[in-house]
């Protein structure tokens, strides 16, 4: 409930700013009852020169400091307000309609935890108090406590059935548990009683965004809007949905018509940033993230966005201390937790043991959720097992990509596949991944509690997660632990720090014999690659080497900017250093990650004009850009994944640098399996060198470019049979382990 709903409910409350007993004779009694008079006329300023012409008087007139307490209320000067009902409340405690204007008051400055035991007082006093139940509900939603919060709107319900304010407060506690679809009923309930309430229109429209029903809570926001054309809210709320839909003009519109009706409503600026930050404008984001904190400080979503659009310029290190930031706001918010996880992934002085230590505590703190897991599920070792995949990828996304041959070559004989998708928007990828599964669930908006049971009824036996601590990941219903056997894959390769995943999947490149202590799941190696990869249908034909015609070596790197850290541009400038009248080509935004570039370099020595970068671009662009690279540079600490496979199938060599975590560590399998060892430094000063040497022997450059494509197809890396094969032996030797009650550390 913002502020405005709040006046409205203190407004249809305020006939129980009453007096507490039959007036006494005297001027003070005469002048209050002057006053209840005027104020429910509305007359306020006389109103309050009664009040206080009444505590001349008598300064502890108990009717006086209450009506006063609730005009300041009314004027905005809650502080004012508290003060006057709790020396009202000195004089008479047992008034509860003191103690409802009191948590009225104190709600408007925020201080939730003392507006709870406010109402509670009033409710204690009088049973049948309506508005002090649905206002208590509200404050226990403020401070967290939406079970309670729950509770009080179903008694409120009893005391009046019909009551709109009480269903609206249960949908926004039924929300903020995850529990969407009862949200969207409560807020259809909400609707019915009061179907021209703007805000009642608006908070269905909420609920039914969480559920993933983007076009229906558009209409409910469009019939707010209607209703009420200056309810700034609800055209943000409007945008945020816009944004899914991927309507960006208009969401772009929505945003500045709520600014222009609120220029202080942090909400609507945090929106205009991810309407930029959808479209690749990740400086114009920041700004306006930045504009939502001057207005908020202690805004935990702004700080987790402009942490996002600072990793999209590639400045990890403040990203990571933004998404720190939101988690000391919020600590209950599962996304910047995440974040602060997956970002440190990229930080180039970030241990492979602190890696390991910050997963592990995070896995600690979900522990509990597991507590008293049992699966029933048949023993038998050689049956077809029920396989679920978990994952918000499940498109046109790497994830999809790389996994659409897997499933394609799976043996629907022995594996059945069920997937449990994230995925709003559809698309050709995720077609052909539905076709592949037995099942198909959309668990958009759906509590993890809720998909943790749906994985149950299922009766999956093995489970995958396909995200780790990316994006929108499902980490939390794994950790409930809703099949016997759960395994981690293909997000990124790394660790969840989650005990109740028993393997993570990789592969004798990615992960050395001695890093197994590196993760909290058990390494389960493949016998094949760890990428299964399939080259574009709309992949052009290779391209003569672009030196060749243009007599110098063009470098480049395509992968997602954040990838492209301070330590793999001091490499680069090496690089061309060492390689005169080379130039290097990169993937990123106008604006300041191409100003880091050009300082960096040019710090190093780097003329600008050497530098080329290429912005957001299609498919179809996007691999004819290779066509202009002779050699491609892999980024560290963390690689690239999807680039590099696409470099190598346009012909372009990859120079990549072996680090010592699983991310620093996909080039070295991607290479590997591509039969391509000889690309793979083990050094700074060894990358260097292998980069400005292959740079210097263009005949060795032309013989690669004429044939890594069919070297690619001809490697394990695109054998999509023997890959699958290799899927379909781990999780087979996974299930024997649990059927035979041995612990994942007996696994090979």
């Amino acid at each position: 409930m913002n502020r405005k709903e709040r006046r409205a409910a203190h407004k249809r409350g305020c006939a129980d700013a009453r007096v507490a007993a039959a007036p006494v004779a005297g001027p003070s009694a005469e002048l209050v009852a002057a006053a209840g008079r005027y104020f429910q006329a509305g007359q306020i300023a006389p109103a309050e020169r009664a009040c206080r012409d009444a505590l001349v008087f008598d300064p502890d007139h108990f009717d006086a400091l209450h009506l006063l307490g609730v005009l300041m209320i009314g004027r905005g000067r809650a502080s004012d307000g508290i003060d006057l009902i709790r020396d009202a409340l000195a004089v008479n405690p047992n008034f509860p309609e003191a103690h409802y204007h009191l948590g009225i008051a104190l709600g408007a400055v925020g201080r939730n935890e003392e507006a709870a035991r406010a109402f509670q007082n009033a409710v204690r006093l009088r049973p049948d108090f309506l508005f002090a139940y649905i206002n208590l509900a509200l404050a226990l939603s403020l401070i967290g406590r939406h079970t309670e919060a729950i509770d009080s709107c179903q008694t409120a319900l009893r005391i009046q059935p019909d009551c709109a304010d009480a269903y609206a407060n249960l949908g926004i506690a039924l929300r903020a548990l995850g529990r969407c679809e009862e949200a969207v009923e409560a807020h259809r309930q909400a609707v019915r009683y009061r179907p021209n309430d703007a805000q009642a229109h608006s908070n269905l429209g909420n609920s039914l965004q969480a559920c993933g029903e983007f076009e229906a809570a558009a209409n409910e926001q469009r019939a707010a809007v209607a209703l009420c054309p200056t309810l700034a809210e609800a055209w943000s709320n409007l945008a945020s949905i816009l944004i899914e839909l991927r309507n960006y003009d208009q969401a772009m519109a929505a945003c500045e018509r709520a600014i222009e009706l609120s220029p202080r409503l942090a909400h609507a600026h945090l929106t205009r940033g991810n309407v930029f930050l959808r479209q690749g404008l990740a400086e114009q984001a920041a700004d306006c993230y930045r504009t939502a904190l001057r207005i908020n400080p202690y805004y935990a979503d702004a700080h987790n966005n402009l942490a996002n659009a600072l990793k999209d310029q590639g400045e990890m290190a403040p990203a990571v201390e933004h998404y720190r930031r939101a988690l000391q706001l919020s600590p209950q918010h599962i996304g910047a937790r995440s974040n602060v996880l997956f970002g440190m992934q990229f930080l180039a002085d970030c241990t492979p043991q602190e890696l390991y230590e910050a997963h592990r505590a995070w896995g600690q703190q979900q522990a509990h959720l597991a507590a008293g897991a049992t699966h029933d599920n048949d023993r038998s070792p050689d049956r077809r097992l029920r396989i679920g995949l978990v994952s918000p990828d499940l498109n046109d996304h790497p994830v999809g990509r790389f996994l659409l041959p897997l499933l394609e070559n799976l043996d629907r004989q022995r594996f059945e596949i069920t997937a449990f998708s994230d995925v709003a928007v559809h698309d050709s990828v995720r077609q052909k991944l539905a076709a592949c599964c037995a099942g198909w669930h959309r668990i958009v908006g759906m509590p993890d509690a809720q998909v943790a049971d749906l994985i149950r009824t299922a009766r999956i036996d093995i489970l995958v997660d396909l995200a780790l601590h990316s994006r929108l990941n499902r980490l939390l219903v794994f950790a409930r632990k809703p099949a016997p056997v759960q395994v981690t894959y293909l997000g990124y390769p790394g660790t969840t720090g989650l005990a109740a995943i028993d393997y993570r999947l990789t592969d004798r490149h990615l992960d050395p014999p001695d890093s197994s202590a590196l993760y909290v799941e058990h390494s389960f190696p493949l016998s094949a690659s760890y990428w299964c990869y399939t080259i574009p249908e709309n992949a052009p034909d290779v391209s003569p080497l672009p030196a060749a015609r243009s007599g110098q070596i063009t470098f480049g790197c395509l992968n997602n900017f954040c990838k492209v850290s301070d330590a793999s541009l001091a490499a680069w400038s090496q690089i061309l250093r060492a390689v005169p009248g080379s130039r290097l080509l990169l993937h990123a935004r106008p604006g300041p990650s191409r100003g880091r570039v050009i300082a960096n370099l040019s710090h190093a020595g780097i003329d600008p004009v050497r530098i080329e970068f290429v912005g957001y671009q299609s498919m179809d662009d996007y691999f004819r850009t290779y066509q202009r690279i002779d050699i491609a540079l892999d980024p560290f600490p963390y690689n690239g994944g999807t680039t590099t496979c696409d470099a190598l199938a346009m012909g372009v060599p990859v120079v990549t640098l072996a680090g010592n975590t699983a991310t620093a560590r996909a080039g070295t399998s991607i290479l590997a399996n591509a039969n391509l060892p000889d690309r793979i430094a083990n050094s700074v000063e060894e990358y260097v060198r292998l980069a400005a040497e292959l740079a210097r022997d263009l005949p060795r450059l032309a013989e690669l470019r004429a044939t890594l494509r069919q070297r690619l197809e001809r490697s394990p890396l695109t054998d999509a049979r023997s890959c699958a094969r290799s899927l379909e032996d781990a999780f087979r030797r996974m299930w024997r382990r649990w059927c035979a009650s041995l612990s994942p550390d007996s696994a090979p």
